[in-house]
């Protein structure tokens, strides 16, 4: 996170954030949602801007537990 927020980097995939695992299934509707090591590879075709899908991933989570899905409330 300090590289993301910090230090700007552009090519930070934290595969190990629950956050970014969760939302990674729900955009692209992988159930259940892939763990840390199979996020690897899944994030080498967005470089070198991994650390704006991570931003989304995030932004998915929260836009679904606003939202109706109970499960992630």
């Amino acid at each position: 996170m300090y590289l993301m927020f910090q230090l700007r980097r552009l090519d930070v995939w934290p595969v190990d954030d629950l956050g970014v695992r969760q939302g990674f299934g729900l955009a692209w509707g992988i159930d259940p949602p892939p763990s840390a090591k199979q996020l690897v590879p899944l994030g080498d075709r967005f470089r070198p801007y991994r650390s704006v899908v991570a931003r989304y991933c995030w932004e998915a989570v929260a836009l679904f537990r606003a939202g109706s899905e109970p499960a992630l409330r």
